[in-house]
């Protein structure tokens, strides 16, 4: 299927070498340019765009605006920056309108994998109104009071970047968003962060500032606060058993971070469906099993493929999006190792087994003999409780 690019920027000469660039992917690409976000917008209204690129410093209607407009009107249209200012104010007012931000100049391989990268999973969310969801989100509800614990450590004199750590880390929400715009090129970064305390780290406190008390990247009230609070619980307890497990395996600390970061995002559909009102329709009961056939039966797919679609589109890295996908079926997913083993069965026990484990993927990696150890791993943190 061929896909449709629509290329802004104020300087024709960028324009014309971004066409000449484009030339070896017509048999896959339509390729179209504005000067603008007036005349971008023009030629939406009469093209089917599947991802738009803009510039983000451009007279009259910044990338930013042209951006956020697109996002609620056109919300399946994947929204990337490339912007040669690569400040860290421009990231913070850009991420609320962007799925990705790619800085200039950037190799036509590397914007190629953007695209192919944010684009990989349409085919498993083929339902057009998930899609149209999921694109048009740009926020995610957080906690209330892990939202103002977060605004009065940063108002402090000294704010702890640990315990801005520590609290970013228990909120779903928080750790998607910073993770996307870490990873982002506006930091310059030749590895990926998939640690969300290394990320807090490396962002600073005047960046923290700034996206949470200035452009409020993260809601600060929702409703059903209790359903939400179940939400997060369920998820560190599921992040911290995936990564003990991972530990216990003697998997190499980047995994077991991975594991973590992973276990903390595996349900991040959820929360999308939960803030776009789709779960209303799904039965009040926590029967896992049931609510997922529930779900295939109602949409024809499930909170995990919603879940790393926006983390896919959000330019998360790759593994960690593929554990989010995969986390109730690792046995299909192409690719995989402990990490993905570990929020599988975190996710299975955290959920007292109301699904069966996939042993199949275990007996795959040796490892389906682990599981009475990973069960007592489970016991011992129901005891005492899950702590970062």
């Amino acid at each position: 299927m061929t896909l449709n690019i629509l290329f802004v920027d104020d300087e024709a000469r960028i324009l014309s070498a971004f066409r000449r660039q484009m030339r070896q992917m017509r048999r896959q690409w339509t390729v179209q340019c504005a000067q603008g976000g007036e005349e971008a917008l023009a030629m939406m209204r009469d093209h089917a765009i599947d991802v738009i690129i803009s510039d983000m410093r451009m007279p009259g209607m910044d990338g930013a605006e042209l951006l956020t407009i697109v996002s609620e009107i056109y919300p399946r249209t994947v929204r990337i920056v490339l912007s040669g200012h690569s400040d860290r104010e421009m990231a913070a007012r850009a991420v609320k309108a962007a799925h990705q931000f790619l800085s200039k100049p950037c190799s036509f391989t590397h914007l190629k994998e953007s695209i192919e990268q944010a684009l990989i999973l349409r085919d498993i969310l083929r339902n057009e109104k998930l899609q149209e969801l999921v694109g048009g989100t740009a926020q995610l509800p957080s906690l209330p009071d892990l939202y103002f614990q977060l605004v009065e450590e940063l108002r402090q004199e000294q704010p702890s970047l640990e315990r801005i750590g520590r609290i970013v880390a228990r909120d779903v929400s928080m750790t998607a968003r910073i993770l996307q715009l870490i990873n982002s090129p506006y930091f310059g970064l030749r590895y990926e962060i998939r640690n969300i305390n290394h990320a807090v780290n490396y962002l600073g406190l005047d960046t923290l500032k700034s996206l949470v008390l200035l452009i409020h990247v993260f809601e600060s009230s929702v409703k059903q606060t209790r359903l939400l609070q179940d939400f997060c619980e369920h998820s560190l307890m599921v992040a911290s058993l995936a990564r003990q497990i991972c530990l216990q395996e003697e998997a190499e600390p980047e995994e077991a971070d991975q594991a973590f970061t992973a276990g903390l995002l595996h349900d991040v559909g959820w929360l999308v469906l939960f803030h776009g009102g789709f779960l209303d329709v799904l039965p009040c009961n926590h029967d896992e099993a049931k609510l997922l056939l529930e779900e295939r039966k109602l949409w024809g797919n499930c909170h995990a493929e919603v879940g790393a679609y926006l983390l896919c589109i959000w330019g998360i890295p790759a593994d960690i999006v593929r554990i989010a996908a995969f986390h109730h079926k690792p046995s299909h997913a192409e690719r995989g190792g402990i990490s993905l083993a570990a929020v599988h069965a975190a996710e299975i026990l955290a959920m007292d087994q109301q699904e069966p484990i996939d042993l199949l993927y275990l007996e795959r990696l040796g490892l389906s003999e682990h599981l009475p150890h990973w069960e007592l791993l489970y016991q011992k943190l129901k005891v005492k409780g899950v702590r970062l």
